[in-house]
């Protein structure tokens, strides 16, 4: 079944089969819509579009059809055709191949979703800029002019890689097997360095790592988790025989611990300029402020290096024998709820998943390609497991190593206790 129009034509309309203007003058407003389950036909008249056109079947323009500058046409379906004309934006999604059945001219964006497009010979002017979202482009013969920007993955890190992408959209995809940490042997050699990691200025900063430590080791029987000594400042993190120490510039923050236990915990360290918090698996451990001087966050990378797992490689550094897992750094400050549950708001500086399960690199997922290079530690699926780990809970997970104050009790309704006063 078709349909046809010979009227004025305004507002929002699904049509259960092919759309057909049959000599019509026909506007659709902006924020206005129009979905075809069939092809979309203006065969004659004049079609103005000011808001969207979707449709699963082919787009085919015989006549008049107006783009305005805000308007968009959606091309959803399998196996699609696309005829010659001016657009404003066209989206390509759904599975298949959508084809240019003639020279076509786009004025703004090009975004690619899911399945190609198939340029056929033709030729395609995108005046504004292309989105590769998901999808593909195939030049197959014609001819591709792109006058602005081309948007997708520019890392070469990446599994989706653009290598003709000049601006990135945040699509970037990176190799994520499963769950691993990272074992270090509690020597020089074995340690993560990133050599391009910088903090830009910014009043409160955030750190959080998974760590399972085996051993103290070397001098003064503490170890290194990471220590990040730029031109401007130093982060370090050690780990004691009975303390855990945080050091900002000159500053010194720690607590004690009873003993090293060989299980997984995460730390927490939150800081601004007059403030530092530390949450060791949930609980505050630490809280401490100050209005005697102010601590300038951020770091400018500089000579000595960015390392996890040691003070610095080598035979005279200090280490750490253990595991490492997921390592957050935030330019906000997160609590154990928001790093539990991968709430970041947009505020990673790096997050390192540690999931890759193989290869030398350490990826950074924050889409800030602050990525390091694995000197010596070997990979593990010796993880921390979250979950509750109080065995009077109705969901304890005898195999939980990080407890995520997920615990339910039973609650059968309103009860009271009654003492008889006896003993």
């Amino acid at each position: 079944m078709k349909y046809f129009f010979t009227s004025f034509l305004i507002g929002s309309i699904i049509f259960g089969a092919d759309f057909t203007n049959n000599g019509a003058t026909l506007t659709i407003d902006a924020g206005v819509s129009i979905t075809a389950t069939g092809s979309f036909d203006n065969s004659s008249g004049t079609i103005t579009n000011g808001g969207t056109i979707e449709l699963t079947g082919d787009l085919i323009n015989n006549a008049i059809l107006n783009s305005e500058s805000e308007s968009v046409i959606k091309l959803s379906g399998v196996d699609q055709s696309i005829s010659g004309g001016v657009y404003e934006n066209i989206i390509i999604d759904g599975s298949g191949t959508k084809t240019l059945s003639n020279n076509t001219v786009i004025n703004n964006v090009l975004d690619l979703r899911n399945g190609s497009l198939d340029l056929n010979g033709f030729t395609l002017d995108v005046n504004g800029f292309v989105e590769y979202n998901g999808g593909e482009l195939n030049v197959n013969n014609g001819i591709l002019n792109i006058s602005d920007v081309i948007s997708g993955c520019t890392d070469p890190y990446a599994e989706n890689y653009l290598e003709n992408a000049n601006m990135d959209n945040g699509s970037c995809e990176y190799p994520d097997n499963g769950n691993y940490a990272l074992s270090f042997d509690g020597s020089g050699g074995s340690v993560i360095s990133l050599a391009n990691l910088e903090i830009n200025p910014t009043d409160s900063i955030t750190f959080s790592v998974n760590f399972k430590l085996e051993d103290y080791i070397h001098q003064a029987d503490h170890n290194h988790i990471f220590d990040f000594e730029g031109e401007n400042i130093r982060y370090t993190l050690v780990a004691g025989t009975s303390y855990i120490e945080m050091r900002i510039g000159g500053n010194s923050f720690s607590f004690d611990i009873e003993s090293l236990d060989d299980h997984w915990h995460n730390i927490i360290i939150q800081s601004t300029s007059n403030s530092v918090i530390i949450i060791l698996d949930g609980d505050t451990v630490l809280s401490e402020s100050w209005n005697n001087f102010a601590i300038e966050h951020g770091l400018i990378s500089g000579q000595y290096g960015n390392f996890i797992g040691s003070q610095e490689p080598g035979d005279f550094g200090y280490y750490i024998k253990g595991k490492l897992d997921n390592f957050i750094i935030s330019s906000q400050l997160l609590s154990f709820d928001d790093v539990i549950n991968n709430s970041f708001n947009n505020s990673l500086v790096a997050h390192y998943s540690f999931n890759s399960g193989s290869g030398d690199v350490l990826y950074d997922h924050s889409g800030n390609q602050n990525h390091g290079t694995i000197n010596g530690a070997t990979w593990s699926t010796d993880v921390p497991v979250l979950g509750c780990t109080d065995p009077y809970a109705e969901n304890y997970n005898e195999n939980a190593s990080i407890d995520d104050e997920s615990c339910e009790y039973p609650d059968n309704g309103d009860y009271v206790l009654s003492f008889d006063g006896v003993d």
